[in-house]
């Protein structure tokens, strides 16, 4: 009960300028009163005071009306700053020159908030903006999602990692929000500050990334951010400077052991020849002169060739037409079964040092019959490409045995070929890599063989 009469109380209450109207109407009334009963106590003309009483009313209603106008235009200036303020429109400004005292003041003081907020949303908007722009450009997957798993906030890098839509999600707006994909629920367990190395696969895309997790709140609701780095990259480069420091000591080494090595046993086949008289140790030791000799320059030629890798050049890449380029290189196997499966399509690459590795490639689909057991067997090779969400995809199908062991298929000198030098994987991969692509080679999952998939970026449309 007492709570319903307050609140009938407040409703009851006069507005400030009403108040101050009726203080204004109440202190001009009483000296008029007192005016007209002077008057009527002098005993003046009725008329007169009827004159001076209505002259005193209109004067009164007029200074209370001024009042309670200029009382209401002040507020009303500074209710539309304030509500200005409040919905962010900070260019409004309040008319302070011609106003003294504390309206004057009060305006002033609002104008001075409003041109602060102004600077400091436009400060906000610069940062960002090039915030934005270092998020779009960075290499770094960046994704950010709330607590239903949806995703709020998604870089380009993330986008080509997962194959979001680029177009809804650089505008921020998805007419269905996406959701964070299977094979990232693990970062579910990661808490803010944690990283992690793992071996993942996102879509064609595959390798070692390194993965940080942060939060952060929006909304009242807890957000996720989690950075993506592939580290990859950086491994294989690290490995190419790693071998490539290791290749050239050795070749100085090797060859500073080999050419005294191969002088010597010419030298030393000469002296036999013309200075030992039994024919069959003659023979025997010019025999073995002549092993250590090839085996000289076979450590020779060994190490040119990986040489050349060590300095390959940086491709110059040109228009190319993938479909004619696969049928000049299936027409160097005219005794081979080569099935080609793709659309005709322009790529960017040099055109002579792709033609080598896809060359290599179908070289060993085509040796992979031989280690067929027990007898060689007719092996189809499949050669198929097509565009999908990361770019181009080049597959090589064999029906060999498959890779037994697969940890040193990239590994410089290691080879299964008895007379393989260990080179053709290494020099295709380092060509892939050069063209911002991979190289990958794994057992066929629909039957025997080995399957070699070529990923390159997008060709330009």
């Amino acid at each position: 009960m007492s709570q319903k009469s307050t609140n009938n109380h407040r409703s009851k209450k006069l507005a400030v300028e009403d108040s101050l109207t009726l203080v204004v109407l109440l202190g001009g009334l009483v000296p008029s009163i007192l005016v007209i009963l002077c008057l009527w106590w002098l005993d003046l003309s009725v008329y007169l005071i009827t004159i001076i009483g209505v002259f005193l009313f209109f004067l009164l209603v007029y200074t209370a009306i001024t009042v309670r106008s200029k009382i209401q235009n002040q507020t009303r200036s500074l209710l539309n700053l304030i509500e200005a303020i409040a919905v962010g429109d900070y260019s409004f400004r309040g008319l302070s020159q011609n106003n003294e005292g504390v309206y004057g003041d009060i305006t002033r003081v609002l104008n001075s908030l409003a041109q602060t907020l102004q600077r400091q949303r436009l400060q906000s908007e610069e940062s960002q903006l090039l915030v934005k722009k270092v998020v779009d450009q960075i290499d770094v997957a960046i994704i950010a999602w709330n607590s239903s798993d949806e995703v709020q906030l998604i870089n380009p890098a993330a986008e080509q990692m997962l194959g979001v839509n680029s177009s809804a999600a650089r505008s921020g707006e998805f007419q269905q929000k996406p959701v964070l994909p299977d094979h990232l629920h693990f970062v579910k367990d990661m808490k803010a500050g944690d990283t992690q190395v793992k071996h993942l696969e996102f879509g064609a895309m595959r390798g070692q990334f390194r993965l940080y997790m942060e939060q952060f709140i929006s909304e009242g609701d807890t957000h996720n951010l989690l950075f993506i780095i592939d580290v990859s990259s950086i491994l294989r480069r690290e490995e190419k400077k790693a071998w490539q420091n290791l290749l050239r000591v050795l070749s100085h080494e090797i060859n500073n052991s080999l050419t005294p090595l191969k002088t010597l046993s010419e030298t030393l086949k000469r002296q036999v020849i013309k200075r030992e008289k039994d024919d069959q140790l003659r023979a025997e030791i010019t025999q073995g002169m002549d092993i250590v000799s090839s085996r000289a320059n076979s450590l020779v030629d060994f190490v040119k060739s990986y040489q050349q890798i060590a300095k390959l050049p940086a491709p110059q890449k040109a228009p190319t037409e993938l479909k004619s380029l696969i049928a000049r290189i299936v027409g160097l196997f005219p005794e081979e079964t080569i099935h080609c499966t793709g659309e005709s399509v322009l790529i960017e690459v040099d055109a002579t040092q792709f033609e080598q590795v896809l060359i290599n490639l179908v070289k060993n689909a085509v040796e992979s019959a031989a280690f067929n057991a027990p007898t060689p067997e007719p092996n189809a090779i499949e050669i198929s490409w097509f565009i999908n969400q990361s770019g181009l995809q080049l597959v090589i199908k064999d029906s060999g045995p498959g890779i037994q062991i697969s940890d040193n298929l990239f590994t410089p000198f290691y080879t299964t070929k008895p007379e393989g030098s260990g080179i053709g994987l290494v020099f295709c991969k380092q060509v892939i890599e050069a063209h911002d692509g991979f190289l990958s080679l794994a057992n066929r999952s629909d039957g025997n063989g080995c399957v070699a998939t070529v990923q390159l970026p997008a060709p330009a449309s």
